[in-house]
Order: C-alpha cells, then sequence, then structure tokens
C-alpha cells in the first residue's frame, strides 16, 4: 500500500527526476521535521519528513540557493507555502493518513507531469 502510495505522489513530477541534482543544506527550524531536495533548473522537489511526533506546523526551511515562486503540495495541486529568497514558509502536513513525509515543489507553477 504505502509503496503505491509513494509512486503515485511521484507521478506529476516523475518527469523531472532524472535530470535532478541533490541540493544539500536544506535544513528547517522544527526539532522533527527533517527536508531533503533535488533541484532540476529553477524548480526545486522538496521531501520533508517526520518519523517522530507526525507534526502538522507551519515550517520555515532554509535553502542553500534562492527560489521564486510558491510551495506546491504535489499531491493536492494547491499552493501551500510562500517562498522569500532562501527562506520557504511551509505548511507540513503528512501526505497520507499514517504517513511520515510529504513532497513538495518550489517553483512559479506545478509542473504537469509528462
Amino acid at each position: 500500500y504505502y509503496h503505491a502510495k509513494a509512486f503515485e505522489s511521484l507521478t506529476p513530477v516523475s518527469h523531472l527526476i532524472p535530470d535532478a541534482i541533490p541540493l544539500p543544506g536544506v535544513t528547517t527550524n522544527h526539532p522533527s521535521v527533517r527536508a531533503t531536495a533535488l533541484r532540476n533548473g529553477r524548480g526545486i522537489l522538496l521531501l520533508m519528513s517526520d518519523y517522530k511526533e507526525k507534526s502538522t506546523a507551519t515550517i520555515p526551511v532554509a535553502l542553500p540557493v534562492a527560489a521564486a515562486g510558491k510551495v506546491w503540495n504535489i499531491a493536492t495541486g494547491k499552493a501551500i507555502g510562500t517562498v522569500d529568497g532562501k527562506t520557504l514558509v511551509v505548511r507540513f502536513t503528512p501526505g497520507v493518513e499514517g504517513a511520515h513525509t510529504a513532497l513538495y515543489y518550489v517553483g512559479t507553477k506545478l509542473p504537469v507531469g509528462e
């Protein structure tokens, strides 16, 4: 079940992954929520995880590079956060019931899958 849900969440952005590069140095100020990212051109795929508390919170995320646009929830297709240079503000909510992670896209618009 969880593998299927994970693959389903990647479908809208799967075309971005082959050419993406890791973006080291992504941090949050939340004690339980961690973030990791891949960059493809100007867009950023952001994976946030909380394996301790399953938190739902508004969390600042620091990036090592400046970004522009909005933070998009890939599962819902809705903008859920803001971008200010190297700082994002994300309303983190784990993706599916019982999950610990959520996948976001940072950019001017949510890309459509190929």
